[in-house]
């Protein structure tokens, strides 16, 4: 979690709690997801 937070902290980008999750899912894709995916993953954390 730490390398993550760095690795968004040196992008100029403020580190949220949903930013790292998205990160997260992100990162586990092998694929290009579209946003349609990205808010179906986190529809209950809106």
């Amino acid at each position: 979690m730490q390398k993550i937070e760095q690795f968004l902290d040196s992008k100029n980008i403020r580190v949220t709690a949903m930013r790292l999750l998205i990160y997260k899912f992100l990162a586990e894709k092998q694929v290009a997801v579209t946003l349609s995916d990205i808010e179906n993953a986190f529809e209950k954390a809106v």
